[in-house]
């Protein structure tokens, strides 16, 4: 599915019709292929390089598109954070959004 083959090959299950006999192995399949398309949807909003601003109580992330709604971002979102640390080792830092603002932070304020 990663690499965009035929699901029915990979799952024929899929192709026959919904029977008792095969309804937990039809069902288990589409959860799978529903997983997997979370997952390369969440891969969309990776941002990389990003940099975080320390703002007066809480850091602040700049997310490019979120005007236009793409991504979309909630308050209570959970974000994490990945930073590359030698030997391959990789420190992860989760938070949840707490407000959103339109505000550009690269930008003086006047």
């Amino acid at each position: 599915m990663e690499a965009d083959s035929d699901v029915l090959v990979a799952q024929p299950c899929l192709g026959e019709t919904l029977s008792a006999a095969n309804m937990h192995l039809r069902f288990s399949s589409l959860l799978w292929l529903e997983e997997l398309q979370a997952e390369r949807e969440l891969r969309e909003f990776s941002i990389c390089g990003a940099l975080l601003r320390r703002g007066a109580i809480y850091l602040h992330l700049e997310v490019l598109g979120l005007a236009e709604g793409r991504p979309s971002l909630f308050i209570g979102d959970r974000v994490a954070l990945k930073k590359p640390i030698s030997g391959g080792v990789v420190m992860e830092y989760i938070g949840y959004v707490t407000e959103i603002s339109d505000e550009d932070c690269s930008s003086p304020k006047p």
